[in-house]
């Protein structure tokens, strides 16, 4: 299962573009790194709204079924980095 989760591109300020999928793929893969900094920069980067759509799905990829296990370490991680700051 797919989940979205939106990022936000900006130019001058003001003209918001659509992320690509290789923005959400280099997000995901600094969250997803167990590198406290790395986690750090790519959450803190994020918007309040943003940040609690990742806190959300990384809540679901470390307690939902179907994840593969390195994927749910990951986010637990995240998690319990992400809770500390």
């Amino acid at each position: 299962m797919y989940h979205y989760i939106p990022i936000r591109g900006i130019i001058n300020g003001a003209m918001v573009i659509p992320p690509t999928s290789v923005d959400l793929e280099e997000l995901w893969e600094r969250l997803l790194s167990r590198k406290a900094e790395c986690v750090k920069e790519a959450f803190s980067g994020l918007t309040k709204n943003e940040q609690e759509s990742v806190l959300a799905h990384l809540k679901r990829m470390s307690d939902e079924p179907g994840w593969h296990v390195e994927q749910r370490l990951s986010a637990q991680f995240a998690l319990r980095f992400l809770k500390d700051i």
